[in-house]
């Protein structure tokens, strides 16, 4: 048997030994919860740097779309000065539209400026078409939204005589005549959009972006037109 002597050494050993393994524990807690704070500032700092990096980006993607913009808007002005029924001829001869298009219709196209579309914070479209004066209608401008559930329209103010109804009801449109295609910004008995309507729109808004194609694919009509007859004549 131990004297007890010994076994005082030896409880006293077991509590120093104890106590340093606690102390040991302690500080390696104190360690990894240094670590992880320090862990979390340094993904904080990558947070931070990223989202910098994603703004600087659209910064630069902001301000080149606006260069850009201001490129295509100047490359247009320029092409209207060359053609100034530029807009009215792109959208006469759209394959889209084409179908739709009146005589009268065309005529009042030739007085078309511009056409532009805005995107609305419900992100509907409000389409805008501006005109100077034409015989059809007073209006300045002709804007109708679409896309989401807003029944909005400008309406038309039609000259007198110049509806489709007006027109219809004195024997001027045959059956197989297009109603007016400024129709479309009149509001709707049903209030509802058709696909044909819709696509009308969606066709407009294209070439409000860009009127060039539609009027090159006029063109390029015209001369197979000229080049068919020059070989019907040979």
């Amino acid at each position: 048997m131990a004297p007890p002597a010994k076994k005082q050494k030896a409880a006293k050993a077991g509590e120093k030994a104890a106590k340093a393994g606690e102390k040991a524990a302690k500080a390696g807690e104190k360690a990894a919860q240094q670590q992880r704070a320090r862990l979390a500032d340094l993904n904080q700092q990558i947070a931070q740097l990223c989202e910098a990096e994603e703004e600087a980006l659209a910064d630069v993607k902001e301000r080149a779309h606006a260069t850009q913009e201001k490129d295509k808007a100047r490359v247009l002005e320029e092409a209207v000065k060359g053609v100034p029924t530029l807009w009215g001829d792109a959208v006469a001869y759209s394959e889209v539209l084409a179908p739709i298009i009146s005589d009268d219709d065309k005529a009042a196209l030739k007085s078309l400026r511009k056409i532009s579309v805005e995107v609305m914070e419900s992100l509907e479209f409000k389409l805008s078409m501006h005109f100077d004066g034409n015989a059809m209608f007073t209006d300045a401008v002709l804007w109708r939204v679409f896309g989401g559930e807003t029944e909005e329209a400008s309406g038309v103010a039609w000259k007198t005589g110049r509806s489709p109804t007006a027109r219809n009801q004195e024997g001027g449109l045959q059956d197989d005549d297009p109603d007016s295609h400024f129709s479309l910004f009149e509001l709707f008995e049903d209030g509802n959009l058709g696909e044909d309507e819709l696509s009308v729109l969606f066709e407009l808004r294209t070439i409000a972006e860009d009127p060039i194609p539609a009027y090159l694919g006029r063109e390029a009509d015209d001369e197979d037109s000229s080049v068919e007859a020059l070989e019907l004549g040979e």
